[in-house]
């Protein structure tokens, strides 16, 4: 009995690094996740929210005029679109001309299905029918 040694204790793994999004840190604008419990199908997030000042393990946010202290656990980058969509130009202005006029010239025409609505008593009626 005096010669059984124990085990090793498990390590739990205390300097596990917590997933952050690159993104994150470099987001100009975050959304907020709301802790309190809420209603079925509410949002999870409010914001985007601009971000005033970082740390590691907080940011400032100005919210409605004030700024509030976030951790990082609860914030969430947003992604916002800074310059409108470029539009495409066409380089043949021609041919995109020529295909407009040939589309008004045949007028086209689709026909959908018609889509037949059977009640129970239509169905009674043409089941007796065939017999």
């Amino acid at each position: 009995m005096q010669e059984l040694q124990p085990a090793d204790a498990s390590n739990h793994d205390t300097q596990r690094r917590i997933f952050k999004s690159q993104r994150q840190e470099t987001a100009t604008h975050v959304y907020i996740r709301i802790d309190a419990t809420q209603k079925p199908l509410s949002p999870l997030y409010e914001g985007p929210y601009p971000v005033s000042h970082r740390t590691d393990k907080l940011t400032r946010v100005t919210k409605n005029g004030k700024t509030i202290t976030v951790s990082n656990d609860r914030i969430k980058p947003a992604y916002i679109e800074t310059s409108a969509p470029q539009e495409r130009k066409t380089s043949e202005p021609e041919k995109t001309a020529g295909k407009a006029e040939l589309a008004d010239a045949t007028p086209k025409t689709e026909s959908k299905p018609k889509t037949i609505y059977r009640t129970r008593e239509w169905k009674q009626k043409n089941y007796l029918k065939k017999k």
